[in-house]
């Protein structure tokens, strides 16, 4: 339900990510394609020079458009806080927030 909230806003990688994006190879890329359809928050395309392009507004960094030529790898995202470690934690960082 969360992750249906998350897709019906533009900006699904602000709000819901993992800490990591994808990242192309280009040597390696076949561009086929096949991680364009993959992915699904539609962050993928596919520029005229037959570029991956990524929008991460949003990449939530899901790993799910992984490629058979390994083309794409995840990297860590810089800026993204890590999630608490516990409900303790989650609960310290809100009221840290506030």
């Amino acid at each position: 339900m969360i992750f249906k909230t998350a897709l019906a806003y533009p900006k699904p990688g602000l709000m819901c990510n993992s800490g990591f994006k994808p990242e192309c190879e280009y040597d390696a890329c076949a561009s086929l394609g096949t991680c364009i359809a993959r992915c699904p928050t539609n962050a993928l395309t596919m520029s005229n020079e037959k570029r991956l392009q990524v929008n991460f507004d949003r990449c939530i960094g899901c790993g799910i458009c992984g490629c058979a030529f390994d083309a794409l790898m995840l990297v860590e995202r810089a800026g993204i806080l890590p999630p608490p470690l516990d409900q303790k934690a989650l609960l310290e960082a809100v009221m840290a927030s506030r």
